[in-house]
């Protein structure tokens, strides 16, 4: 059978023989991907250090679906959405174009909504019951119809949904993307319709996100862990908080006292908690970055509101709890800070004490 191009050269020839015209054929090279703005880029809006995402990005683009795992706070979501964002060429603010989707999982998502199902649907103002395909299905087929351009499917908590019954046959499409699968709602004779069929092109990406923390949630599965590369992000390594760190440089309205504060705070916090549990049990920088962080009022909201009632739950049941969450206290970390940092202030019309905990620090 002669394509399309094949007809489109013939045509050109037939027109140049009887017209005497020396038309030239046209080409029908896939024209490159755009070359991608500079990684700094990306690196200002996500505060982390262009080697570690350079790094990130040649994982993705190696195995072409990767998790990024970390306790709450972490920055996850928010930096799965500007990689995707800086992969399309989509600006970093705004609503992305229709090469990035997110979807979240969760206990009641399944395979219709991801792949494809029986759907009620009004023709005519009459109901019918139709086939149709899921967001990722859907995504599949835009992107194998635009093999010059990345697309990127943003999947969010990942492991709050039931995977197996979620991705099905994907399980092996994800490894050997050069094969194909029939769907379960295909035609029965041996159809070669593409819609019968699946395939994930090369250029769809799979982003996910996995909350580190939450035990109770189900782990990603042996057989789905090998088809995926894992990316850890933690707040604090080795005492070091690089990200809360480049986030406080960044704020104008912080004087450099402000930050001293802040970054010992929040390091001698989560080495406390390391001490007690383990590393992914630490609290993001994401709880802390807040325009009015720096001032007694706003740190006083974010640690009574957020900070204190999360803290109070990792240790809930816990027969050393109430001995940990004495040193974990709001004054006794800003006490062992050096210089020592005074207490803040309560907020005005705050409560005296909130979970346990008055503003000032002191245990209620």
């Amino acid at each position: 059978m002669r394509t399309w191009t094949a007809h489109a050269s013939g045509v050109i020839d037939y027109i140049n023989e009887e017209l005497g015209l020396s038309l030239s054929q046209p080409s029908y090279a896939i024209p490159p991907k755009p070359d991608l703005p500079p990684i700094v880029t990306l690196a200002t809006a996500t505060h982390i250090a262009t080697s570690d995402l350079e790094d990130l990005i040649d994982l993705l683009k190696d195995k072409r679906q990767i998790i990024l795992e970390g306790p709450p706070g972490s920055g996850k979501t928010w930096l799965a959405d500007k990689l995707a964002r800086y992969l399309t060429g989509n600006p970093f603010d705004g609503d992305p174009d229709g090469r990035v989707e997110l979807v979240q999982f969760h206990q009641s998502y399944g395979y219709e909504d991801f792949v494809q199902g029986i759907r009620p649907v009004t023709v005519g103002g009459q109901l019918q019951y139709r086939v149709v395909p899921g967001v990722f299905t859907r995504l599949c087929r835009t992107a194998a119809e635009n093999p010059d351009k990345d697309f990127v499917l943003i999947i969010d908590e990942i492991n709050r949904g039931n995977l197996s019954r979620i991705f099905g046959e994907l399980l092996l499409l994800l490894e050997y993307r050069d094969r194909r699968v029939r769907l379960p709602y295909g035609s029965e004779a041996d159809a070669t319709d593409s819609d019968d069929y699946l395939r994930i092109p090369n250029n769809l990406l799979l982003i996910g996100t996995m909350n580190s923390t939450d035990r109770s949630l189900a782990l990603i599965d042996y057989a789905l862990r090998r088809r995926f590369y894992f990316h850890r992000l933690l707040p604090v390594v080795d005492g070091e908080a690089a990200v809360f760190r480049s986030w406080l440089e960044a704020q104008p309205s912080m004087s450099p006292q402000d930050r001293v504060r802040l970054l010992g705070l929040f390091v001698t916090l989560n080495q406390r908690i390391q001490d007690h549990l383990t590393e992914d049990f630490q609290v993001g920088h994401s709880y802390f970055m807040r325009p009015d962080i720096h001032t007694d009022a706003g740190l006083g909201r974010v640690w009574s509101r957020a900070v204190w009632p999360l803290l109070t739950e990792y240790f809930h049941g816990s027969r050393t709890g109430q001995e940990a969450l004495a040193g974990l206290e709001l004054g006794a970390l800003l006490a062992s800070i050096t210089p020592p940092i005074p207490p803040i202030e309560r907020e005005q019309g705050a409560p005296e004490a909130v979970a346990g905990l008055t503003i000032d620090g002191s245990q209620a």
